[in-house]
C-alpha cells in the first residue's frame, strides 16, 4: 500500500483556520503525503501530514529557497507572479500553489497518478 493509502497522523500543533482545509485537501487528493501551509521563510504554518509530521516541515523548508529563486527569476524575466511549481520527479511529485502574500501551499505526492487533482482540489 502506498503512503497515501494511510489514515492522516494527528496534529502536533494546535489547529489554525486552514487546518480544515489542508485535511480536505489531503482527503482529495488519495496519494498525498501532505498538504503543508508554508511561509516565505519555509517556516509551516499549519500542515495535514499522512508522513512523519517533522518530514512534512522539512519538506517545505525544503521547497522555500526554490520558490524564493523561481520568484527572482520571474520578475527578472518580466514574466509576473509565479502561480504554481510543479515538480515530477520518478517516485514523488509536488505541487506549490501561492495562496497570498508570502504563503503557499505545498502538497506531496506518492506518485503523479494525483498530479492534476492536487493542483486543482
Amino acid at each position: 500500500m502506498s503512503e497515501g493509502g494511510r489514515p492522516i497522523r494527528p496534529r502536533d500543533v494546535d489547529a489554525t483556520a486552514f487546518s480544515a482545509a489542508l485535511e480536505a485537501l489531503l482527503l482529495e487528493v488519495p496519494d498525498g503525503l501532505c498538504a503543508t501551509f508554508v511561509d516565505a521563510e519555509g517556516e509551516t504554518i499549519d500542515l495535514s501530514s499522512r508522513i512523519d509530521l517533522f518530514d512534512a516541515k522539512v519538506y517545505a523548508a525544503e521547497v522555500a529557497p526554490l520558490l524564493a529563486r523561481l520568484r527572482t527569476a520571474a520578475r527578472e524575466l518580466q514574466a509576473g507572479a509565479p502561480r504554481e511549481l510543479r515538480l515530477v520527479g520518478e517516485r514523488r511529485a509536488a505541487v506549490v500553489r501561492h495562496v497570498a502574500d508570502g504563503c503557499d501551499v505545498l502538497v506531496v505526492l506518492e506518485g503523479t497518478a494525483s498530479l492534476a487533482r492536487a493542483a486543482w482540489a
